[in-house]
């Protein structure tokens, strides 16, 4: 947040948040096409209004509205509902007259924590509160107490959806479903990934799988031939590190 922002008496301009790597890698770029990935947007910035509810009760008029071909406008709601990204309400108010509703669902993932976080409130200090933080410290997304979510779920926080383990254990699970020679393993490749992001924090791991994964995409005898393709992975991030060292970054399919 800026300094208009904090100014005493100023609305807070609305706005959506998008975590980058999710909307590049994550779901909803192989479930929508690029026409309707541009109307998801456009029903996010729409919920600003309704806190996540959108109006679409004349959906010829909305997209009129949006100058969007009124079919790719219900595909993409149609594809959302399918994908778990919305859901449909329908609320009578009287007799004959009906609204309808699209609900977007973990609306929260998509505002910034201080338009819909409050602090809480607080004048007393615990006694073993060495200058620590306060209860009324609203912490950034993500931080909190160890493994807990903001609901108080015990969860850690790298299975949340747009985390980078989670991003790679769903590509990885992607990949192994149309070239089984991988033996997709949820433990074994989370913890190749917490071994690297720690080991070599410079490697990018997600871009330096997509490049493997490419790599065994044109050339299937190497997958097909390895005696255990998640060595070749390890191995692989070993020398990105190494070429990082020495002369930056490998290009697409080079060894």
């Amino acid at each position: 947040m800026n300094d208009e922002d904090k100014r005493p008496g100023r609305r807070s301009e609305p706005r959506v948040w998008l975590y980058t790597e999710h909307w590049l890698w994550g779901s909803t770029r192989s479930e929508m096409t690029l026409e309707e990935r541009a109307i998801f947007i456009d029903l996010l910035c729409l919920g600003i209004t309704g806190q996540g509810k959108v109006d679409i009760t004349h959906r010829d008029q909305l997209a009129g509205q949006l100058l969007v071909p009124l079919d790719i406008f219900n595909s993409c709601i149609e594809k959302g509902i399918k994908n778990g990204k919305f859901i449909i309400k329908t609320f009578k108010r009287h007799l004959t007259d009906f609204k309808t509703y699209l609900i977007i669902l973990n609306w929260k993932r998509y505002q910034p924590e201080y338009l819909h976080d409050r602090p809480e409130k607080s004048t007393k200090k615990a006694r073993s509160d060495k200058g620590g933080k306060h209860a009324a410290h609203v912490a950034h997304r993500g931080e909190g107490r160890e493994g807990e979510s903001k609901e108080g779920n015990r969860i850690g926080e790298d299975e949340a959806e747009d985390h980078p383990k989670k991003i790679f254990l769903n590509i990885l699970k992607e990949f192994s479903k149309s070239h089984p020679s991988y033996p997709f393993n949820e433990v074994d490749d989370g913890q190749m990934f917490n071994y690297y992001s720690k080991e070599s924090p410079d490697v990018d791991l997600i871009e330096e799988l997509r490049k493997k994964l490419q790599r065994w995409e044109e050339r299937p005898e190497e997958l097909r031939g390895a005696k255990d393709p998640r060595v070749k992975l390890f191995e692989w991030f070993e020398k990105e590190h190494a070429y990082q060292e020495k002369r930056g970054k490998r290009e697409f399919g080079e060894e």
